[in-house]
């Protein structure tokens, strides 16, 4: 993705879960949730590149710019669909005393497109200084 001045590839594989892993999205809500984070992710400049709706998760794998964290991202899509899809559906959440659609945390990975070779190669061709792991003596403490 591109942005002024940065240009990056950042790829993350996001899952998050229903809360208490309620089996609420069912056959009938999966293609408006599904919906909800395409549009969601459009709004927040987020490229979905695969997904799925399951019973009590989800599972997401988009690109993003650097300039958004993956808390930021989870923050901006979970809150997005949960907005809108319980104020289509308020039953979702019955029997919940907060009203929560998301349980709060997630998991995310980074996904990686280019081979640690890759790197190590590119590095050697290079003129320059070598960055290697201090010794724990010559560390400087904050």
């Amino acid at each position: 993705m591109k942005e002024p001045h940065v240009k990056s590839d950042l790829t993350y594989h996001f899952v998050w879960c229903t809360k208490y892993r309620a089996r609420i999205l069912t056959e009938a809500i999966r293609p408006l949730c599904r919906d909800l984070i395409q549009k969601a992710c459009k709004q927040h400049e987020l490229i979905i590149d695969h997904g799925k709706v399951a019973i009590d998760h989800v599972h997401l794998v988009i690109q993003c710019p650097a300039s958004k964290s993956p808390s930021q991202i989870m923050h901006d899509v979970k809150g997005c669909v949960s907005y809108n899809l319980l104020a289509m559906h308020p039953e979702l959440t019955a029997g919940h005393p907060k009203k929560n659609l998301w349980a709060r945390g997630f998991y995310v990975a980074s996904v990686g497109r280019v081979d640690p070779e890759v790197i190590e190669n590119y590095l050697k061709e290079h003129d320059g200084t070598e960055i290697e792991e201090a010794d724990t003596d010559d560390q400087i403490l904050l």
